[in-house]
């Protein structure tokens, strides 16, 4: 009886990993059939953090622009595109609210902070007007919005109708003017469905 017993707990303990090892293959099938909103073949990451006791915002924003051109320089790179985070990375993500011209109520989006070659470097998709300039001072007020904060906010997934709104950061601003909309990205997760962003200048 005790052999017995043995031998139906080994097929049952048998068939719960064979059951789990199918339905783990068929989700990361499944993720692997997922698209996260950007091209990751062929890129390459390096992260770097400048003392805040020698760089000021000016001068961090200036090395980031010699690093680039610096990197662009190599022959083998295509494109070189500055972030404060990658989608899929680690780190927190920089949640604000923001209020939009005529309307009263605030919607929260995460932010990240990109130069003008982050989408395409990235392989994210601009679906409607333009990224952003290379980094000058007068351009700190332009804002980038995914497909999913164009439909959200301004009922338009197609993105052309949040072009030139304004959104200010609240509750007093600064206030920044939608100059592009690209495609939404997986942020975190490949098994979560992507949420609205917004993208500032460096």
């Amino acid at each position: 009886r005790l052999r017995a017993a043995l031998i139906v707990l080994q097929v049952a303990i048998a068939l719960v990993v064979s059951i789990g090892s199918a339905l783990l293959l068929r989700t990361a099938r499944n993720l692997d059939d997922v698209h996260p909103g950007f091209d990751a073949h062929g890129v390459t990451i390096a992260w770097t953090q400048l003392p805040f006791a020698r760089y000021d915002d000016q001068a961090a924003v200036a090395f980031y622009a010699r690093l680039a051109a610096s990197v662009a320089q190599v022959p083998s790179v295509d494109a070189v595109g500055l972030a404060a985070q990658v989608p899929l990375g680690s780190g927190e993500t920089l949640e604000q609210a923001f209020r939009s011209e005529g309307q009263a109520r605030t919607l929260s989006l995460p932010v990240n902070v990109v130069d003008d070659g982050y989408f395409v470097a990235m392989g994210i998709p601009l679906l409607a007007g333009r990224g952003f300039r290379p980094i000058e001072p007068d351009r700190t007020a332009d804002i980038v919005i995914s497909q999913g904060a164009a439909a959200t906010h301004f009922g338009d997934p197609g993105g052309v109708a949040a072009l030139g709104k304004r959104l200010t950061l609240a509750p007093a601003g600064p206030t920044y003017t939608v100059v592009g909309v690209v495609g939404d990205v997986r942020q975190h997760d490949l098994a979560r469905a992507p949420s609205a962003a917004a993208y500032r200048p460096q």
